[in-house]
């Protein structure tokens, strides 16, 4: 089963099986999945859910689909930024993703994993202790209604 729920959050994540997009590179961010629910809601769900509530919210947080020319072949981003001391934290969702909701949702984890582990896994982010944190999450049933 973790292999494979890791296949196809890799597979979408290399953008190879999602749909083709009407919307043009450099058009709006939109932050609602089909069903009306914000993705920061879903995040907030999430973190308290699976991450004891331990992830960043706030402000300094953003969590939105993005048609930014860099996402046309990956289903998500996640930037970090620390300037002056202070830590902001961006996580974007291939827009193409927005009418798939267990998509978003297994796409979004994923990324949380990276913010979790974003002071470890620098040099290699989907290494050994990414996997870890995915078969937890696994375990946890984090995937279970999405997959």
């Amino acid at each position: 089963m973790l292999t494979l729920v890791l296949a196809l959050i890799l597979c979408f994540s290399s953008g190879q099986w999602l749909p083709p997009t009407t919307v043009t590179p450099g058009t709006a961010v939109v932050s609602e999945v089909s069903s009306g629910e914000n993705l920061r809601d879903r995040y907030h769900e999430y973190n308290e859910k699976y991450f004891e509530s331990k992830l960043p919210e706030g402000d300094s947080l953003k969590v939105e689909y993005s048609v930014l020319p860099g996402l046309h072949d990956d289903s998500g981003e996640t930037f970090v930024t620390n300037y002056e001391g202070v830590e902001e934290i961006w996580i974007y969702l291939n827009a193409k993703l927005r009418d798939f909701w267990f998509l978003s949702d297994a796409v979004l984890l994923h990324e949380m994993v990276h913010i979790k582990l974003r002071n470890l896994t620098q040099k290699d982010p989907h290494g050994v202790l990414f996997q870890k944190e995915m078969h937890r999450l696994m375990k946890a049933g984090a995937f279970d209604k999405i997959l």
